[in-house]
């Protein structure tokens, strides 16, 4: 019942039961269905007889009696009854692999849609009370059916007994994905993520991967890599290349790393303006069909709002030349723009698995945050964009801005100080982004000096690109515009307009969104300084070995979030190319944060997003580099764990229920047997490090 409580699922969601219960009583199997009841009334689930899931229960054939003609009445009324199923019939004991065997039939079961017979049975046993409490035995193939709202199955996989391991999970069926891939470009870098148990083992796989994909043209390389960013996942050791189809050069790579236990929370963080570039999402555009399709559904949404088409007359991600004027873009391009980039690549990482566990945004980043954080809609986050850039446009001037500052608060406001000595003006903290960068608004000459007196002093110092003097009082011009526009916004999107997904707000005093937004917080948003540090240290504080993520056209915080925690723990899916012909330093940035987050160990990455479903072809199948090392059968010790000593004699050997209360719980027939593993620790007993051609003659029953 943990596992149920866990996956936050619930037993009457469940169509099927795998259990192995090796060595149990029979009486736990009787008591099976009432110990089910009572616990899920623990988790205030309380199981009700037109409720109780189809679970499916089956153990070995000699315990279950009751022949095939009496159960044949209750197989047509399944809706009603547990049914069951364990893999001991199937295929056997096999001892320590017992759970994955069963793990595997699961699979199966959920991939085919179809549950097998239970082998050798022909009686059920009448001292279980089948009808009593609804259980139900499988005597043919059977469909699996889905009880779950979902519409996808769920079973339940319960292993314990002497011999085998024990695990209980909870295994749901994979979702139905719907992938085009009208829209991937060739020369695309395809990423490869590999993962072994040991270094050497993922070295090996690389290296044979590597040289199946270099000398094989036909190869499926996109369904390659869905196969192995699949396996990578469940390996501790990880590495990743990257794979042009075109290129007949050798991927570089990188030595495996061990990849934490635990998978580290995800961060999503949204910058504000100023990371804005003509080329910015070009690339994704034209490879990704998420990220495409969420462009032009948000530019459908930009004509309806304005009346013109944003990618139309701005020549953003498209390959024709940009229709923007040359200088610093207006707040009227700038915020729209940046805000589809955000909404588009947060669905494209949505999309291959990359859920975030928190958000956080910085100023004008907070307006994508409302679609993110599900408090509004994709529209709604946009509408938004359109108003406050409406409203910024009253105070937009070249004679006004900001400008970053690579020092600490104290040291800021002397350098304002000092800078306001050169003339009379607004000069003000615009923003905390780390202990060591500050970002100042206000007047733009005032600006200039500031710059030249930090330079001066060796202070890092620039302008940013930006009109607006956001965060000064020089807004409070702007203030009644600003909030009637984004009034009409919220009273055009109805709605709680409450964060769903945990987030994080900079805006002073408020660490963390409990309520809902409104247009008083985003005139805050606007109007206050933005105090990013004190939110990154709010969430470092819930989150401890977080990664991460910045949502931006280009990284904008990564190098403030990089002063608090290790870079490597610091991705940004888009970069800005140095030049005009470096065309691949968008791909290259996103295949690469996706590859840097399977190594730190986010495991619920699926490139069926971006490379579309995978084929099998076992003629492309690379087999895993086991070592092969041999271990002789000897126990270090004085005695072995069935007592027999250490001098070759087995003669003092005892086993009975008092010598060995576990071994008389496994029982056929009514009698307690020896298990086949005690013949082989009876034999490990005299220090044999070998055994062939074995036969066991007869059984041992254990008195």
């Amino acid at each position: 019942m943990e596992a149920f409580a866990k996956s936050g699922r619930f037993p009457s969601e469940v169509d099927f039961v795998e259990l192995h219960a090796t060595g149990r009583a029979l009486c736990s199997l009787i008591d099976l269905c009432a110990e089910t009841r009572a616990q899920a009334r623990k988790l205030g689930t309380p199981l009700k007889p037109t409720r109780l899931g189809r679970l499916l229960l089956e153990t070995i054939g000699y315990s279950l009696g009751v022949s095939r003609e009496t159960s044949g009445k209750h197989w047509f009324n399944l809706r009603q009854h547990f049914s069951g199923l364990h893999d001991r019939c199937s295929v056997r004991h096999l001892e320590s692999t017992a759970f994955l065997a069963s793990l595997v039939k699961v699979c199966l079961i959920l991939e085919h849609k179809l549950i097998p017979p239970n082998a050798h049975l022909t009686t059920r046993n009448p001292k279980i009370l089948w009808n009593q409490h609804r259980l139900h035995v499988p005597f043919e193939p059977t469909p699996l059916g889905c009880r779950s709202n979902s519409g996808r199955s769920l079973i339940s996989l319960a292993s314990s007994g002497i011999g085998g391991s024990n695990g209980h999970v909870v295994v749901e069926g994979a979702p139905e994905v719907t992938v085009s891939n009208g829209h991937l470009v060739s020369d695309m870098p395809i990423l490869f993520p590999v993962g072994g148990l040991t270094p050497r083992s993922a070295q090996s796989l690389r290296d044979s991967l590597i040289s199946l994909l270099m000398n094989d043209t036909s190869l499926a390389a996109l369904s390659q890599a869905v196969i192995h960013s699949r396996r990578a996942r469940q390996h501790p050791w990880r590495t990743y290349f990257l794979f042009s189809p075109h290129s007949d050069q050798i991927p570089k790579v990188a030595a495996p790393v061990m990849a934490p236990p635990i998978p580290p929370p995800v961060i999503f963080v949204f910058a504000g303006q100023g990371p804005q570039h003509i080329a910015m999402g070009k690339r994704l555009f034209h490879a990704y069909h998420t990220f495409r399709r969420t462009v032009l559904e948000m530019d459908v949404i930009y004509q309806s709002l304005v009346g013109v088409s944003l990618v139309e007359s701005t020549g953003l991600f498209r390959e024709s030349p940009s229709r923007i004027p040359e200088g610093i873009w207006s707040a009227e391009i700038t915020l729209p723009a940046i805000t589809i980039v955000q909404i588009a690549l947060y669905d494209l990482l949505i999309s291959i698995g990359v859920k975030p566990h928190a958000l956080i945004g910085h100023s004008a980043g907070e307006t994508a945050l409302v679609y993110a954080s599900g408090a509004g809609s994709k529209a709604m986050a946009l509408d938004l964009a359109i108003a406050r850039a409406r409203s910024m446009k009253l105070v937009e001037s070249a004679e006004n801005g900001m400008a970053a500052l690579g020092c600490g608060l104290s040291i800021a406001i002397g350098l304002v100080e000092r800078a306001k000595h050169k003339g009379g003006g607004v000069l003000e903290i615009g923003a905390i982004n780390s202990p060591d960068a500050v970002l100042i608004s206000g007047d733009g000459t005032l600006l200039d000096h500031l710059v030249d007196i930090a330079k001066v002093d060796g202070i890092f110092a620039r302008r940013i690109q930006s009109l607006v003097p956001s965060h000064s009082p020089l807004m409070d011009s702007c203030r009644n515009q600003y909030l009637e526009g984004v009034a009409t916004v919220f009273s055009r999107h109805g709605g709680l307009h409450r964060p769903i997904i945990r987030t994080y707000s900079t805006v002073a005093g408020r660490p963390r969104i409990t309520t809902r937004f409104t247009p008083e917080y985003f005139w805050d948003n606007l109007r206050n300084p933005v105090h990013f540090h004190q939110g990154t240290m709010s969430v470092l504080d819930d989150f401890p070995g977080a990664v991460f993520v910045e949502i931006s056209p280009h990284p904008a915080l990564s190098s403030y979030l990089a002063s608090s925690v290790d870079h490597k723990y610091v991705l940004c899916p888009m970069r800005r190319p140095k030049t005009t012909s470096d065309t691949d330093a968008e791909a290259l940035a996103f295949t690469r944060t996706i590859g840097d987050l399977i190594v730190l160990g986010v495991n619920q990455i699926d490139l069926t997003g971006l490379y579309g479903r995978s084929s099998r072809d076992p003629a492309y199948s690379i087999p895993y580099p086991f070592t092969e090392r041999y271990f002789p059968m000897r126990i270090d010790g004085p005695r072995s764990r069935s007592g027999a000593p250490r001098d070759g004699s087995s003669l003092h050997l005892q086993i009975n229920a008092k010598t060995h209360p576990d071994l008389a719980q496994h029982v056929i027939n009514d009698e307690p047997i020896m298990p086949g593993a005690g013949f082989l620790d009876m034999v490990s007993g005299v220090d044999s490090r070998a055994l062939h051609n074995s036969e066991v003659s007869d059984i041992l029953d254990v008195p």
